[in-house]
């Protein structure tokens, strides 16, 4: 149902952010993955790369953002390289170039959000 879409995935190294990634990777798109976390992002785009998927990693953290600018760059630019030679797809790594700081912490105050609310559940139950 994705191909031919591109899809940046923040806080998609591990738990429900990999989730997401390996789903949309199934689905066909092609999945840049945007983490702090270096060793499980790489491994997830190592692994789903070698079963064919097309999947990148770039580092950083979604709280700062001139590390956000910089690795969506890093994934459109390895984006690009990789599917340079699939033109039709040429104009959708180019809409990378639309991602928002903004958007892209929303994901991440989300997530937060929901631990936060999670945790106090949490420390409600143990009282």
């Amino acid at each position: 149902r994705l191909k031919d879409k591109v899809a940046i995935i923040s806080g998609g190294a591990t738990g429900m952010g990999a989730a997401s990634v390996r789903l949309f990777a199934a689905e066909g798109a092609t999945v840049g993955i945007i983490d702090r976390n270096v060793e499980a992002g790489q491994a997830l785009a190592d692994e789903l790369s070698a079963a064919g998927h097309k999947v990148v990693f770039a580092e950083a953290d979604v709280s700062q953002k001139a590390a956000v600018q910089a690795a969506v760059a890093n994934v459109k630019d390895a984006i690009t390289q990789g599917l340079a030679l699939e033109g039709q797809l040429m104009d959708q790594a180019m809409q990378l170039d639309r991602l928002s700081f903004e958007a892209v912490k929303a994901t991440a105050d989300h997530g937060i959000a929901t631990h936060n609310a999670a945790l106090e559940r949490f420390k409600a139950l143990q009282n």
